[in-house]
């Protein structure tokens, strides 16, 4: 009894871990910082959880010094399983900076 107890809760730990998908996010420069949620992840690569729910939603936000920043929602309905971004120059920032 003691053992089936033991096996059906290893099984319901395996079976909550499966279903929790990581999603991958790479960004250009590499030294662009990744946040989602407002939670910083890393510079140029980070890993989060898929949100559980179709309709939930988690906010990247991908911001570089002399870079146009990146806002943008990932669903969870969404079935991609990594997202790749390349930030584009900031033309005003280059100007007033010279």
């Amino acid at each position: 009894m003691r053992n089936l107890f033991f096996l059906s809760l290893i099984f319901v730990c395996i079976s909550f871990y499966a279903n929790a998908k990581v999603i991958k996010i790479t960004a250009e420069p590499k030294e662009a910082a990744i946040y989602v949620n407002n939670a910083f992840l890393g510079y140029g690569y980070g890993e989060f959880t898929k949100p559980k729910k179709k309709n939930e939603v988690a906010i990247i936000r991908i911001e570089c010094e002399e870079y146009k920043p990146i806002l943008t929602k990932f669903y969870g309905g969404d079935k991609r399983e990594s997202l790749s971004f390349a930030l584009m120059q900031d033309g005003f920032y280059r100007a007033s900076a010279s």
